[in-house]
């Protein structure tokens, strides 16, 4: 698992360089209300997934808290950031943690959640500096803070799903 995640970092930095030509081809593609509404329908299908999860541990669990807290703070961001493509840092970096912790959670390697949560922090300034460099991009501090949180929510779902799935077991 770990080189998907690997090569989905090498990718997601590759894909900096032309990322807003699609997002320009996207948004001749759809309506606009489609790419505004995207994000929120990503949320949407995760959330209801790990309801679902969470509907079988017990309300007290820390885990459980952890994992309320950190999808208000993307509800948060996804209300306060304006413009589509910077929410989508939430979900593509959410991607990267999941991927990155989730083997090592089944694995019952407790340092996973903050292995994964730098391992985003760190795509995230590499995708950011490369950004800085390309002529057509800008680099923004912004989006490295976007993109850890996204490998945060994306770790605390990895690490709910892991212990139900080790939970039956």
């Amino acid at each position: 698992m770990k080189k998907i995640a690997w090569t989905y970092a090498v990718a997601l930095v590759i894909f900096a360089a032309f990322a807003r030509q699609t997002l320009q081809t996207l948004k001749t593609l759809f309506p606009p209300v489609f790419i505004c509404i995207s994000p929120w329908i990503v949320f949407a299908l995760v959330l209801l997934a790990l309801l679902t999860v969470l509907f079988k541990k017990s309300w007290a669990s820390p885990l459980v808290a952890a994992a309320v807290f950190s999808f208000l703070i993307v509800l948060l961001l996804l209300v306060s950031i304006k413009k589509p493509e910077e929410r989508m840092h939430l979900f593509i970096y959410g991607f990267l943690g999941f991927i990155f912790a989730f083997d090592d959670f089944r694995e019952k390697r407790p340092e996973a959640f903050i292995r994964a949560c730098v391992f985003c922090f760190f795509v995230a300034i590499i995708d950011e500096a490369f950004q800085y460099i390309l002529p057509s991009r800008i680099g923004d501090l912004r989006d490295i803070g976007f993109g850890t949180t996204g490998g945060v929510w994306g770790a605390t779902v990895a690490l709910l799903l892991s212990s139900t799935i080790r939970g039956k077991r």
